[in-house]
């Protein structure tokens, strides 16, 4: 689906120069970490896993915000999909590079791939132009279904890390699941459970209630969700081959993992089958 750009709200050139930034440094971020590990320090599994990551982050989020940036210049709905959805999943591996690793000459690469994903998101979340779209979602759409598989993988994901910190709450010793990743604490569970998982439930809330933000960023997260479930695989797969003995990958978590990342895409072939032109919407065509 494509909006009239003339009459669509204005992004301004904070998003799209935000963007360019975060995309440069995210490049330079993964493009090190694959072709010269020796500059990242750390557990051998945890830069294996980091460099697992960096693949997909390389191979799939870089091309796939350029293109989307380029659709949504031309007011395609999924130009604004796959640029949130590609911003948000960048943003989220820049705060894994920057505390799943230990402090290297990369930092402020790290830092820049981070900070300009994060306000990129931001800026895109409040001046998208989700109302110009109202006319495209469909009444079929199974927004229900949609919004109660979000909840579900975000309850998983829930349940998986409270599964190992509630015991540790009242261990002495440092807890199992930091042992050989050389973190003081489980970074991804604080930004999973503080962050990243009460958003998309907030977005799952509103695609439920049928707005059009939450239509249009319910599509992103659905995107962000496979992205994310790709790069666990391709971290574990990565990991596991680094150093085989360690029990923080595990090659057998790749296929599992690339399963939740098919039923992700089939949600999100569901909700965009969701959406349909409507001659009667002003300034909304088939793209």
């Amino acid at each position: 689906m494509r909006v009239d750009v003339s009459s669509a709200e204005p992004m301004g050139r904070a998003p799209w120069l935000l963007s360019a930034v975060m995309l440069v440094a995210a490049a330079m971020a993964a493009a090190t970490a694959l072709a010269m590990p020796d500059l990242v320090h750390g557990p051998a599994v945890m830069v294996g896993s980091m460099r697992g990551t960096a693949l997909v982050v390389l191979a799939l989020a870089v091309p796939l915000v350029v293109a989307a940036m380029a659709a949504a210049r031309s007011g395609r709905l999924l130009g604004y999909v796959g640029w949130i959805g590609g911003v948000a999943f960048i943003a989220y591996q820049g705060w894994m590079f920057l505390f799943g690793v230990p402090f290297n000459g990369l930092f402020l690469v790290y830092v820049t791939m981070f900070g300009c994903g994060v306000w990129t998101l931001a800026v895109l979340l409040l001046r998208v132009p989700a109302g110009r779209f109202a006319a495209v979602f469909s009444g079929a759409m199974r927004t229900r279904l949609l919004a109660g598989w979000m909840v579900a993988s975000c309850l998983a994901f829930y349940a998986l890390w409270l599964k190992n910190v509630v015991p540790a709450l009242f261990a002495s010793e440092a807890p199992a699941f930091l042992e050989g990743t050389g973190m003081a604490t489980a970074t991804n569970y604080v930004l999973d459970m503080a962050l990243f998982l009460p958003f998309t439930m907030v977005v799952a809330a509103q695609l439920w209630r049928r707005t059009a933000w939450g239509q249009l960023v319910a599509g992103a997260m659905l995107l962000m969700l496979v992205l994310e479930s790709v790069a666990i695989a391709a971290d574990q797969w990565f990991g596991a081959a680094a150093d085989p003995a360690s029990a923080v990958a595990s090659a057998a978590a790749t296929p599992l993992f690339l399963a939740v990342a098919a039923v992700g895409l089939a949600a999100l072939g569901i909700w965009h089958r969701g959406t349909r032109p409507s001659a009667a919407g002003a300034g909304a065509t088939a793209a």
